[in-house]
């Protein structure tokens, strides 16, 4: 696949904005964390029951995906939801998983 000069100077500019993404998508909970988000909003509690993962570890990772903009809360009531900002995560992931896909 080439790139045009244009496309590659975008490209480069973006460079760390993209490493600093996918450094935050690299972890595994955190990918388990997306893969939910991407079919429905959840709160804490309920990603943590659907996961088997500790409450404090999902909140800590909902952290990092929310200083990145990956996902966003909104309050209902007592509880907080969360949910992808963009389709396009889960568009990555799905071509991710069709990378590595049986290797």
């Amino acid at each position: 696949m080439s790139m045009a000069k244009s496309s590659f100077a975008s490209f480069k500019k973006n460079m760390d904005n993209m490493a600093q993404y996918f450094k935050v998508l690299c972890n595994p909970t955190r990918l388990n964390i997306i893969a939910l988000l991407s079919e429905a909003e959840y709160n804490v509690s309920d990603i943590s029951a659907l996961t088997g993962i500790d409450q404090t570890v999902i909140s800590n990772q909902l952290k990092e995906l929310r200083y990145m903009n990956i996902v966003s809360a909104k309050r209902r009531g007592r509880k907080i939801f969360y949910s992808l900002n963009d389709p396009q995560t889960r568009e990555l992931l799905e071509q991710c998983h069709a990378l590595v896909k049986g290797k």
